[in-house]
């Protein structure tokens, strides 16, 4: 289509110059009347073209708005169906003890946890390798944040109001591949009856490929950790939970997402 406009515009431009729209003989009265009416014939040429290629372009943009339309739908079914294949997979009954990884997919095999994307394929069909599964969506300059809206179990000692992550680090070596290390600020927005303070910890913890799951550290004497596991398709939000570290015991359960700039 874009062929066919750009020749349309080719002969436009062959038909006419612009410095002398058409040349004309005023040597005799019927060469003025014969030049006139070539000029009239190549003039009514002319816009014959720019109304064709106006019709093209009008066309084109058609074209292009159901083009972008399909791809929006293609780009919503991929999701849902990377959606549906994970919660199948979730949903399918595992003999893996803690700490393994099941291959899945009509594979009984059970693999350790700390050899998922870790270089070699240890699933017959290399679903412990897989891409969507080795990629980390926590980077370095990334800001999860979520409000808390109630702490029935009194988890913390701060009543929070909100909690932000702003990841400050991330390393990956070479010789252990199936962890990322991640350090980050907490950034605690917390109130009593009367203040409102805001509190920064610095949070050391590392991203299970396996789990899919961000874990932090306990920072402070209390022992409470942070976890944050993502669903596999969405990559901008997770599910997340403070819990007693020796019990491993959830005692408060947010929401994070994403902040965009």
């Amino acid at each position: 289509m874009w062929g066919l406009l750009v020749c349309a515009l080719v002969l436009a431009l062959g038909l006419v110059n612009a410095d002398s729209p058409c040349v004309c003989n005023y040597g005799s009265y019927h060469g003025h009347h014969k030049s006139s009416r070539g000029c009239s014939a190549l003039q009514g040429r002319v816009d014959l073209q720019t109304a064709r290629i106006s019709r093209l372009s009008a066309r084109i943009q058609e074209l292009q708005s159901k083009l972008d339309e399909g791809q929006s739908k293609r780009d919503k079914l991929s999701s849902q169906q990377a959606d549906i294949s994970h919660r199948l997979h979730d949903l399918e009954p595992h003999e893996c003890d803690k700490g393994e990884f099941s291959c899945g997919k009509g594979d009984n095999t059970c693999v350790s946890n700390l050899l998922v994307c870790d270089g070699t394929n240890d699933c017959d069909d290399g679903h412990d390798e897989e891409h969507d599964r080795c990629h980390s969506p926590v980077t370095s300059g990334s800001v999860f944040s979520a409000k808390i809206h109630e702490d029935p179990h009194q988890c913390t000692k701060r009543r929070l109001n909100s909690i932000k992550i702003a990841i400050t680090s991330v390393r990956q070596f070479n010789w252990f591949k199936s962890r990322v290390l991640i350090s980050a600020n907490a950034i605690l927005d917390h109130s009593d009856h009367e203040h409102t303070q805001i509190d920064t910890l610095a949070v050391h913890g590392y991203y299970n490929f396996a789990r899919r799951r961000l874990v932090f550290h306990p920072p402070e004497d209390d022992r409470l950790a942070v976890i944050c596991e993502f669903d596999g398709v969405d990559n901008d939000s997770c599910h997340g939970s403070v819990l007693h570290e020796a019990s491993l015991d959830h005692c408060l359960e947010f929401h994070a997402v994403r902040e965009t700039h």
